[in-house]
């Protein structure tokens, strides 16, 4: 995990400076991806044995991390040094080269290593500079953790086009309220500026091993069952009974051919509950609770777009629908966070 000192920063000047770190993120992520396509383009010329070419790759990196042992590994080290504001920007700027350098032969190499925590040190290096030059320029305007912070966020969102995840991962991994203006608003730039100069998120060109990456893990690797069900038109006591056992405040509804419609709320159900005339009766609980717009992601989501969905959705579980439109599971909130909290922290 990073760990993000005391942060005082102030309003107006220091928000908008960082926010222009979203175009400096915003116009580098291409770059960046231009680079690793170009190493694979490279590699893929090499008409040799996947363990030659690996073998390479890590010979780069072994020859890289001589020269600055910083390079080698996740960079967790690297970053929580420039978070604490012990780096000169000439040794930004030579680890930053270095490290582009070393993520350029793994990935082209075709290593299982990984493009996520580089893209995060990456943008914290990138970050860092960017407040040296701010410091130079307008002594105080901007705390050098901050942007380092803002600029891992930027980087994130240009390079998977996934702005609102990331704003969301590196508000979990800082826990900093003061950074959140300064971060939404450099994550929607960089992530606008990158997609009209580059369409393709970072890992759409990737090759073959990148299904290994995390944020192409999908809603079926944390799918739950067991959720609370009812079918439309069964009775209000039957409702009732689902409620009562399991405790949720929604129950998914089904059709006969178990197709995913809806669900219905606790909250909109209680003015029914306890109607024992009605559930004597068998009456079929309204239509009208039915909640057909209810937020919903399918089997084969990218973890990254399940986490965006969540963020726009206020309660703990998703439903997960197959592409027949049947009821596959549920994923939980926590579960997700936990795996990018997990993937943060190395």
């Amino acid at each position: 995990m990073y760990h993000l000192p005391a942060i005082a920063l102030g309003h107006g000047a220091p928000t908008l400076a960082l926010a222009g770190l979203g175009i400096v993120a915003g116009l580098l992520a291409p770059l960046y991806l231009a680079l690793l396509d170009a190493s694979r383009a490279l590699f893929g010329r090499w008409q040799a044995a996947l363990c030659l070419k690996l073998a390479l790759g890590g010979l780069l990196v072994g020859a890289l991390s001589i020269i600055e042992p910083g390079v080698w590994g996740n960079g967790y080290s690297v970053v929580n040094a420039v978070l604490q504001g012990t780096w000169l920007w000439q040794g930004l700027l030579a680890i930053l080269l270095l490290k582009l350098l070393a993520v350029a032969a793994t990935t082209g190499s075709g290593a299982v290593g990984g493009i996520f925590t580089p893209t995060l040190f990456v943008g914290a290096v990138s970050g860092a500079l960017f407040g040296a030059a701010c410091s130079a320029l307008w002594p105080g305007l901007v705390p050098v953790p901050a942007a380092v912070a803002v600029g891992m966020g930027a980087m994130l969102a240009a390079c998977t086009h996934a702005p609102l995840m990331s704003i969301l991962m590196l508000f979990e991994m800082t826990e900093n309220y003061g950074l959140m203006v300064p971060l939404m608003a450099a994550c929607v730039l960089s992530y606008s500026i990158a997609r009209v100069l580059r369409p393709n998120s970072i890992y759409a060109g990737a090759n073959g091993q990148a299904r290994h990456a995390p944020l192409l893990t999908s809603a079926a690797d944390l799918l739950r069952d067991g959720a609370p069900l009812i079918r439309s038109g069964q009775a209000i006591g039957e409702l009732e009974q689902v409620f009562l056992r399991q405790r949720w405040q929604h129950a998914y509804v089904l059709d006969a051919a178990g197709l995913f419609l809806g669900a219905v709320s606790l909250h909109d159900f209680m003015p029914l509950l306890g109607d024992a005339a009605a559930a004597d009766a068998g009456a079929a609980w309204p239509a009208s609770l039915l909640r057909a717009d209810y937020p919903r992601v399918r089997r084969g989501d990218p973890l990254w777009q399940v986490m965006e969905t969540f963020v726009l959705h206020p309660g703990e579980r998703l439903p997960v629908i197959d592409d027949d439109g049947r009821l596959a599971g549920y994923l939980t909130k926590t579960d997700v966070v936990l795996l990018f909290r997990q993937l943060a922290g190395g």
